[in-house]
């Protein structure tokens, strides 16, 4: 028997991306590193968790997880996604039998992202590190970011760019969704 779920995330539609009505830069200091970021659009993805992982780079710092979250169709699968990350690259692969629609727009690839998340605050990133399963149903809030790590020694300066995508139909390196994250549901636990 199938057990009512008891949070409110529709994870039918595809993420909301909506104009922003001011595009000031988030500046996130820390100590010899300043990281300025360009917000693009307001970002809400509802989904399901295919997989969450750290990624241990040089931009782990201000983006600590990866989260590959399915939407629509393909997220009321079970077995049909598995995803593996290689740096900061998810490689998605689908099992399904002939005929079987995955996505609404009939390309599997349209229904899942690869989400970078940027905590907006201590909280958040401990949440994200911590708490996000494969199989949850979340619902991730902020801002589509474009952005800039520069670190500053006495001698060098050392800069890291980094660009969302802002179109869900793009495939492979800079297809991945930049998210600012201010707000986090879990099932039925909320966060900011």
């Amino acid at each position: 028997s199938l057990q009512p779920l008891n949070d409110d995330i529709n994870i039918s539609q595809p993420p909301q991306q909506t104009p922003l009505t001011t595009n000031a830069p988030i500046i996130i200091q820390n100590g010899n590193i300043t990281t300025t970021l360009t917000p693009l659009y307001n970002y809400k993805i509802s989904g399901k968790v295919e997989d969450v992982v750290e990624v241990k780079d040089e931009a782990h710092d201000i983006m600590p997880v990866d989260v590959v979250t399915s939407w629509g169709i393909l997220a009321t699968y079970t077995d049909v996604v598995t995803s593996q990350h290689e740096g900061r690259i998810a490689h998605n692969t689908f099992l399904y039998y002939e005929g079987q629609k995955l996505c609404e727009t009939g390309n599997a690839g349209e229904c899942i992202a690869n989400n970078h998340l940027i905590p907006a605050n201590d909280n958040l990133r401990q949440v994200i590190l911590a708490k996000i399963k494969k199989g949850d149903r979340i619902e991730m809030t902020g801002y589509l970011v474009n952005g800039e790590k520069v670190t500053k020694t006495e001698n060098k300066i050392q800069t890291v760019k980094f660009t969302t995508s802002t179109v869900r139909s793009d495939e492979g390196i800079n297809s991945c969704e930049i998210i600012y994250l201010t707000g986090l549901q879990i099932g039925s636990e909320s966060y900011q």
